[in-house]
């Protein structure tokens, strides 16, 4: 599909009005899908919260996602950070009813998915997404018979590439140290 018709249909997806909102990315920054005989990336960004444009603070997850070609790879045109407050001029998902009727899906909720048009600030400190921040980096630990697990460190464990309790190796040999 030509360039210029992928971004037809990715504007299609969003309304069209832009709003401003203030964003805190999560951990999954920069990462990016390219389908088929499709052109352009479709990078995209995890947001833990927002502020929108009232001053409310959402805290439901969502997802910011725009278009790039291949020269733009480097940094993704908006060079996003992990963890950092950005404002942002956005655009909301509008989910189109009738092209998941044709799959017999559900519509989801998309309510807190943006394509994202323009980086206006960067490492804002608002205090509110300051504290969801330090909820979402303090550690959680879950105590067991075999020891204490750090489920954010959970892939780790299940790839073997860790130990729990006394020692005891979990997860497929082929990925043990």
């Amino acid at each position: 599909m030509p360039a210029q018709q992928e971004r037809a249909e990715f504007d299609r997806r969003h309304a069209p009005e832009p709003i401003e909102i203030v964003v805190l990315t999560g951990q999954s920054v920069g990462g990016a899908g390219k389908a088929g005989g499709a052109e352009l990336w479709t990078p995209s960004a995890d947001v833990l919260a927002y502020v929108d444009g009232s001053g409310a603070v959402v805290t439901e997850e969502g997802r910011l996602s725009w278009l790039a070609t291949d020269a733009e790879r480097d940094g993704w045109i908006h060079d996003l950070e992990a963890l950092t407050q950005y404002r942002v001029r956005v655009r909301r998902a509008t989910p189109d009813s009738a092209e998941y009727a044709k799959y017999n899906l559900p519509v989801p909720d998309l309510s807190h998915h943006f394509a994202l048009d323009e980086v206006i600030e960067r490492d804002l400190r608002i205090p509110a997404l300051d504290g969801r921040r330090d909820r979402w980096l303090r550690p959680i630990v879950l105590s067991t018979e075999l020891g204490e697990i750090h489920p954010r460190s959970f892939l780790r464990v299940v790839l073997g590439r860790d130990r729990v309790g006394g020692g005891t190796d979990i997860g497929h040999p082929e990925h043990r140290r």
